[in-house]
């Protein structure tokens, strides 16, 4: 008998075989992966998920980059929009006592564009790393 647990959301999930974590890595890549899980969440989780991609890339970008060339610099000035961006969204998120979806897919997209700014710092960082 496969053991199996039972998450907080209702989800049966078997543990006993992790055959499917495999094929999880093989999945095309695509901007907006991970999408599906965020939707899952509540907007106050995205926000910070979102916040935590950016801040992360940031480090990176600190670490990776001499941050002397133009482009260096403008990936790092985008990132620090976008983590500022994160305190809008919370007063916003805060301020919508009715939970429209319009918070919830202005939300996502911000998402979106943490997860594609990811991408593409994750890009400059291997090819600076190819210099």
């Amino acid at each position: 008998m496969p053991m199996s647990m039972r998450d907080f959301h209702g989800f049966d999930w078997d543990i006993s075989d992790d055959s499917d974590v495999e094929s999880c890595f093989d999945m095309p890549h695509h901007p907006h992966h991970g999408l599906g899980l965020i939707q899952a969440m509540d907007p106050y989780t995205t926000i910070i998920a979102a916040r935590a991609l950016v801040e992360e890339v940031l480090i990176q970008l600190d670490v990776f980059t001499s941050g002397e060339s133009d482009a260096d610099q403008d990936l790092l000035a985008k990132g620090r929009r976008l983590a500022a961006r994160y305190d809008f969204f919370q007063r916003k998120l805060d301020a919508d006592l009715e939970g429209t979806s319009s918070v919830a897919a202005s939300v996502e997209r911000y998402y979106a564009e943490c997860k594609e700014f990811q991408q593409v710092c994750t890009l400059a960082m291997r090819e600076h790393e190819g210099l």
